[in-house]
């Protein structure tokens, strides 16, 4: 008779066996696992090796695309990531595609960091991505902290004023709490299309302006916001802009605004805020028959006073204090200029000695009209004079489709515009309104007067409360 203790040594021996099988049919497995993976990458690169280069190109430039339209070279702890490095990286195949495509690494974005340990700029990484681009145009965007050295700043400017003629695109933004000394730009830009200078940018006392005389016969976008006197020296009359379409000038004089709009006979977009004075005698009358969209930022209308507009349709005007002189010059310039501006925003114009609504009965082709005002809201009163003008005249603002207010709110209530939208609805010559929107902070009780507005067959009546800090923004696109 066995005893219990070989009973169980036997029963440990037969599961031992037990597993010994198992083990040896896992290992089988595993291998032919292995096999089967081995098959699956041999067939996978093989479907690759056939796939044309040109598809494969398209998927970069997907990728590329994606990840962000100016990915940033950021070197915290010196350790950049680049797609265009990335997809070089995968396979020698995918490597010999990326260094045969120079559109790839034309495109350089560096973000100069604040901190101690990042005030060495990768130049290497920089010189690499200048090597593999050949000869394709450069798309260079600089951004600097407030604590970025000036050194390190002007390392990196100067590795890309070397390859100045292939600038397509160049921007600097300096931090608005910092600065930098900048030398005069490259005199000869052929292939620059768009050029952007944006902060507290000084110069040498002994060198020329930063825009001194350079050429740039395909420059289409100008945005300059430097705040320095010795910008407005520059003589933009001397620039060759005569493809320009696009430009922004911040903190310039307004003899050289008019010069550009001489020099620039194609310019189309122009934005213009912080004119100086200066006592340099201003053109003659100007014409410029390309410019469709004018922005003014300020109190004055000097660029209206002395420029004939035949193809402008939309017209911003901000911070703009609106009087009798005022009047009379927009009144001369529509009257000269025989234009139709058919979009305006009036952004922060406040009205002295009830002028601003017999202003707008001059604009009678307005279709699109915002009214917007920040900071401290809409003067009281605004919209119960603007329902007493319309009442007694008829054809104010005889095309409007859509009208748009926004701004922290000091009115009582909407009956003016409600005033306003039954005169015109009682009138035979006036468009119907499409779209009517409120955007107020912090809105009274509007429901009655809603409810009237709707009541007159406005195809969309919005009203909303805007958080304070939208309002802040004075960009309001048109619709």
């Amino acid at each position: 008779m066995t005893s219990p203790a070989s009973r169980l040594r036997v029963q440990i021996s037969d599961l031992d066996a037990k597993i010994a099988l198992l083990e040896a049919e896992i290992a089988t497995l595993q291998h032919r696992k292995a096999q089967v993976q081995s098959q699956l990458a041999q067939l996978a690169y093989s479907i690759q090796r056939t796939i044309p280069p040109e598809i494969i190109l398209e998927v970069f430039a997907h990728v590329l695309a994606t990840v962000a339209p100016f990915p940033a070279l950021k070197y915290e702890g010196f350790s950049p990531f680049y797609a265009s490095l990335t997809l070089a990286s995968i396979c020698s195949d995918w490597r010999r595609l990326a260094l045969a495509s120079p559109w790839m690494w034309n495109c350089i974005t560096v973000e100069l960091t604040e901190g101690e340990s990042n005030d060495a700029p990768p130049a290497a990484l920089l010189e690499l991505f200048l090597c593999r681009s050949g000869a394709a145009p450069l798309d260079i965007y600089v951004s600097t902290g407030k604590k970025t050295s000036e050194t390190t700043i002007a390392a990196v400017i100067e590795l890309f004023y070397r390859c100045s003629q292939r600038w397509r695109t160049f921007q600097l933004c300096v931090h608005p709490l910092g600065s930098l000394m900048l030398s005069a730009l490259p005199k000869n830009l052929a292939q620059l299309q768009s050029l952007s200078l944006h902060g507290t940018i000084c110069y040498p006392e002994d060198s020329a302006p930063v825009l001194d005389r350079i050429s740039s016969p395909l420059l289409q976008s100008l945005y300059m916001s430097v705040f320095d006197p010795r910008l407005a020296a520059a003589s933009l009359d001397q620039l060759s802009v005569v493809s320009l379409s696009r430009a922004s000038l911040n903190g310039v004089y307004i003899h050289d605004v008019l010069q550009l709009l001489l020099f620039a006979p194609q310019l189309e977009v122009l934005t213009v805020a912080s004119v100086l004075d200066q006592d340099r005698p201003h053109p003659d009358m100007l014409r410029a028959d390309c410019l469709h969209t004018l922005v003014c930022n300020g109190p004055k209308l000097d660029i209206i006073r002395f420029a004939t507009l035949p193809a402008l349709r939309s017209l911003t005007l901000r911070e703009l204090t609106v009087d009798h002189v005022q009047r009379e010059s927009l009144d001369r310039f529509l009257q000269r200029s025989g234009c139709r501006v058919t979009h305006m925003q009036l952004q922060d114009v406040y009205d002295s000695n009830s002028v601003l609504w017999p202003c707008l009965q001059s604009f009678v082709h307005v279709e699109d009209l915002v009214l917007q005002f920040a900071g401290l809201g809409w003067p009281r009163g605004t919209l119960s004079g603007l329902g007493e003008y319309a009442r007694d005249n008829a054809q104010l603002l005889p095309a409007l489709r859509r009208l748009t207010l926004r701004g922290p709110s000091k009115e009582a209530n909407l009956d003016g515009l409600v005033r306003l939208m039954e005169n015109r609805a009682t009138s035979a010559t006036m468009s119907d309104v499409r779209k009517l929107a409120v955007h107020f902070q912090a809105p009274l009780d509007f429901s009655a007067e809603i409810a009237a507005l709707k009541a007159l067959d406005i195809e969309e009546v919005e009203v909303k409360d805007v958080p304070f800090e939208e309002l802040l923004s004075l960009e309001y696109p048109m619709s």
